[in-house]
């Protein structure tokens, strides 16, 4: 098989016959793709192209030609990871072949390790070194641990990089900033790591103008990234480390110790925020528990309206019906009284035609008695 050069979840590999491959995580298989077998066919020049700049950013899509460029300007370095179509997972520019093959000689960048005048021993054994672990990770918690990637040097130029250069070569201390963001310090001399920056250390922005190493995690207002594709991301089984992309999250701060300055203001900010949310919600709580009062002595109160409301409306409704009763025997007794009159005026009106039968009599007799009487008056005059 090969020999392990880093610990990362794809860690590169360098087989017996000298070429070299990525160990990546596929499935949750260990699968070595060998970059001069595998890699190779069917990618081409006019591919697309991820990549991570030395600000740890992920950009991309480029051809391959924009690729080499961004090499060559300083914006990515020989052992930056680059990812398409065709490779299970990000890898090393150097490791694979087809973008190292459109490199020129002569203008392929020097490592950080012959940048800093270290033996192509110490280039070896540099590029096995591991990061520290954490006081807080065991040794068999991985995904806790950063994994080891390549130093990100800063862009440097002209007479800046001559004076950088020389300031930086009194240190025996290089800072290398891990996949996950965060950086630790390794020994040239003596191949120490530890996270905590040594007393000799020169940082960068001491020894010259040029830029500093990339931020932790990448800021809000970072070059635009196209995400319509992208490279596979996927989880890893437990057990195994996950896959590596070019941003990755910092883990939470029960996982790590952190020795940052701003550590301190930060946990007392953090202790205000939660004081200041424990008092709101006794504040709230008091005010919750007050109107809760309020509204249990309010439904009291409607439900002794309401109480009053139903007896009132129960005895207006017997009043009523007590008074329908009464009106209903009012009504057959005028009923019983209008009969009687009616039989009462039947009676009269008999009476009365009784009456005026006789009238008719009387007056039939007193034309009888007046022609009579005429008669007699008639003969007399005779």
């Amino acid at each position: 098989m090969g020999r392990r050069v880093g610990d990362r979840s794809m860690t590169a590999l360098r087989y017996a016959d000298g070429k070299v491959g990525c160990d990546t995580n596929v499935c949750g298989h260990n699968v070595a793709v060998r970059v001069g077998n595998v890699l190779s066919p069917g990618m081409s020049s006019s591919k697309l192209w991820y990549y991570c700049d030395v600000a740890g950013n992920q950009q991309g899509p480029v051809a391959a030609t924009a690729l080499v460029a961004e090499l060559t300007a300083g914006r990515i370095t020989a052992e930056g990871l680059i990812w398409s179509d065709g490779l299970p997972n990000w890898c090393p520019l150097n490791e694979v072949q087809d973008i190292a093959s459109l490199i020129p000689k002569s203008e392929e960048p020097q490592s950080p390790a012959k940048a800093k005048g270290l033996s192509s021993k110490a280039n070896s054994d540099a590029s096995a070194i591991k990061p520290p672990v954490r006081s807080t990770a065991t040794s068999t918690d991985t995904k806790k641990l950063p994994a080891r990637v390549g130093v990100k040097p800063s862009p440097e130029s002209g007479d800046e990089s001559g004076k950088a250069n020389s300031a930086k070569s009194a240190s025996k201390w290089t800072k290398v900033v891990g996949a996950d963001g965060y950086p630790y310090f390794v020994n040239s001399e003596t191949q120490e790591t530890t996270w905590d920056q040594p007393d000799d250390y020169v940082d960068d922005e001491i020894a010259s103008a040029a830029t500093a190493p990339a931020p932790a995690t990448a800021p809000a207002s970072s070059a635009p990234q196209s995400r319509s594709v992208g490279p596979p991301r996927k989880t890893a089984p437990e057990g195994t480390k996950p896959a590596l992309a070019p941003k990755v999250a910092a883990p939470p701060p029960s996982t790590l110790v952190t020795t940052s300055p701003s550590a301190a203001p930060a946990n007392d900010e953090a202790s205000k925020a939660i004081s200041s949310l424990k008092s709101a919600f006794e504040t709230f709580k008091s005010d919750s528990e007050k109107v809760h009062s309020e509204l249990k002595a309010t439904v009291k109160s409607l439900e002794k309206a309401h109480a009053d409301y139903v007896a009132a409306h129960d005895k207006l409704v017997k009043d009523l019906k007590s008074e329908a009763e009464s009106n209903k025997k009012t009504v057959a007794d005028l009923r019983q009284e209008v009969n009687d009159l009616q039989k009462a005026l039947s009676a009269a009106q008999d009476k009365l035609k009784t009456v005026s039968s006789n009238v008719d009599g009387v007056s039939s007799n007193v034309k009888s008695i007046k022609a009579f009487a005429k008669s007699l008056a008639d003969g007399l005059k005779e």
